[in-house]
């Protein structure tokens, strides 16, 4: 069990894939206790059909938020660098109790764009040593 207020706690699971290969949206809080520890606990996943289009996701963070109160609460949401999640954000924003979210691109999926765009030059090199050889 995960701690989110100390009035009561949530089952925290941090792990969550499907073998089907279905997009699930999670939404998972992170915050800092008072003495400095990190505390994080998965509130919601849902199931989202395609076509992945940022209203709709714009719209279920919407009810995420609403549901668990926490309109006016939140500082940040981390996402990936997509444009439908950029635009996504972009929507909720204009959403009562959501003015003030900040967009904070993933770092870790920031630096696998970076390392990708970098291999790619070294492919081209592996590519021509492959036929020398």
């Amino acid at each position: 069990m995960a701690e989110f207020d100390p009035a009561f706690v949530i089952p925290g699971e941090k792990k969550f894939s499907s073998q089907s290969k279905h997009s699930y949206l999670e939404i998972t809080a992170v915050w800092i206790i008072p003495i400095f520890e990190i505390k994080d606990v998965m509130l919601e996943i849902e199931y989202i059909p395609a076509p992945h289009i940022s209203e709709m996701i714009a719209n279920s963070f919407y009810k995420f938020i609403s549901s668990w109160n926490l309109r006016n609460r939140i500082t940040s949401i981390t996402i990936d660098n997509g444009a439908n999640m950029v635009a996504a954000v972009r929507s909720l924003k204009e959403k009562s109790g959501c003015i003030n979210i900040q967009h904070m691109p993933c770092a870790s999926h920031t630096l696998q764009l970076a390392i990708g765009k970098g291999l790619a030059y070294a492919e081209a090199l592996i590519a021509r040593a492959k036929k020398l050889i």
